[in-house]
């Protein structure tokens, strides 16, 4: 997991990302990992996620029920190995609301 010491360049990597959309479903994942915060960091990186997703007009992020059992199993191998592609994807192609 990464350490306090990295959040900041972290996070200004994350937010030097040009598209608005990938740079939200970056920090998402990030915060999700990175155990900011004591407990909720899930609920946390939805919450900044979502109201940056619909700031700039990309709708919300939010996992069907039925797909739940498959993203927490994305989610575990990205918390075991830090790479968040396959959970880019999942969200990308199954977790993205309100637009067209």
């Amino acid at each position: 997991m990464p350490s306090e010491c990295d959040y900041d360049s972290e996070l200004k990597s994350i937010l030097s990302i040009s598209n608005s959309l990938e740079r939200c479903i970056t920090l998402f994942c990030f915060i999700q990992r990175s155990q900011m915060f004591l407990d909720g960091n899930k609920r946390v990186a939805n919450l900044v996620a979502n109201k940056e997703m619909i700031r700039n007009g990309e709708g919300i992020l939010s996992v069907p029920v039925e797909k739940i059992g498959e993203y927490f199993t994305y989610l575990i191998h990205y918390y075991e190995t830090g790479d968040m592609t396959e959970i880019k994807n999942f969200l990308y192609q199954n977790c993205i609301d309100g637009v067209e």
